[in-house]
This record gives structure tokens, C-alpha cells and sequence, in this order.
């Protein structure tokens, strides 16, 4: 005959003592404020930081010049390729549901061959929405600038200048 065997197990949160207490919460400096949920009974969770010189959210990641800096935390148009046969005229997309809040910003990662340091972020402002929508998008892979069809779901806009790395606030991580 078989047995039937039950284990019973019980989780339970572990006792915050003093030497346990989470660290002390972020906080806002002069120009970085922190962003955090307010509950009705006093409890308060930080969500992020808002960057009051730029009025937008941001977070931290390595930026252009390889320094942590806090960028734009917003929807973002991604890199499409280009415009023209040559590969000169950058074109980001964004998707046409989403209009008509248009981006502000694209955001292309380049990663650093050979070294221990993450990708670096360039942030580029978002030009004007290209009319009418092209119907080809040129890629540059390696030396060749090649044609494929364009997403007919997504808007097109014109890449602007990118914005200087040290327009954001830089940060270095400490321990405490």
C-alpha cells in the first residue's frame, strides 16, 4: 500500500531589526528631485528622479562620454536607418498609434569594442515627422547602403543634433 506524505512549509518576512533596516531611501539635490508614491497610511516608495532644469523624468546610465549621467527616462524613437542612398540622412521611427505625441528624443547605445565599459548612450533630439512617409529605409551594414521597405505602422522623423553629455547630471555610485 502507499503512503501519502505531506510536507507543510511556512514562509514568513524576516525581522527587520536595526542592522537590518533598508538604506536610506534617495534623495533630491539641487537639481535632481526624487520621485516617489505616497500612500495614504504614510508609507513612501521612491520611483525615480526628475530632473528640474530639464522638466523630465531621467535615470541613470552611462552616457556619450562614458560617465553615469541621468538621461531622459521617456519614450524614445528608435533608430531606423537612413533617409537617402548614402547613409547620410538619419531617420528614426516611432509608431504611428502613438501619435500625435510626438518623441522628443532618439537614443542610439554604441558599444566600446575592447574595453571593460558599458554601451554608451548618445541622446539626439527628434527633428520634424518626415511627410510624405518614405517608402524605402536604407541600412549601413559594413560599407554598403542597402534598401528595404519601410514599416508603413510607424512614423518617420528626421534625427537632430545630439545633445552634449554634460547637459545631464553626472553621478558616481558610493557605498554607504
Amino acid at each position: 500500500m502507499g503512503a501519502l506524505i505531506v510536507v507543510v512549509m511556512a514562509c514568513s518576512s524576516p525581522k527587520i531589526t536595526p542592522e537590518t533596516q533598508p538604506t536610506k531611501p534617495a534623495t533630491g539635490g539641487s537639481r535632481l528631485k526624487e520621485r516617489y508614491y505616497a500612500a495614504a497610511d504614510g508609507a513612501e516608495q521612491t520611483i525615480g528622479l526628475f530632473d528640474s532644469q530639464r522638466g523630465e523624468n531621467c535615470g541613470f546610465v552611462n552616457a556619450a562620454d562614458n560617465v553615469v549621467r541621468c538621461l531622459p527616462a521617456t519614450a524614445t524613437a528608435q533608430p531606423a536607418g537612413f533617409l537617402d542612398s548614402a547613409c547620410t540622412q538619419a531617420v528614426a521611427s516611432y509608431p504611428s498609434a502613438c501619435a500625435p505625441t510626438p518623441p522628443k528624443y532618439t537614443v542610439v547605445s554604441v558599444a566600446f569594442s575592447n574595453t571593460c565599459y558599458p554601451a554608451a548612450t548618445h541622446m539626439f533630439n527628434v527633428g520634424v515627422v518626415v511627410k510624405p512617409a518614405p517608402m524605402m529605409i536604407y541600412t549601413n551594414v559594413g560599407k554598403m547602403c542597402t534598401a528595404q521597405p519601410a514599416d508603413m505602422t510607424r512614423d518617420y522623423y528626421q534625427t537632430g543634433q545630439e545633445i552634449p553629455a554634460t547637459s545631464f547630471v553626472a553621478a558616481t555610485e558610493k557605498q554607504r
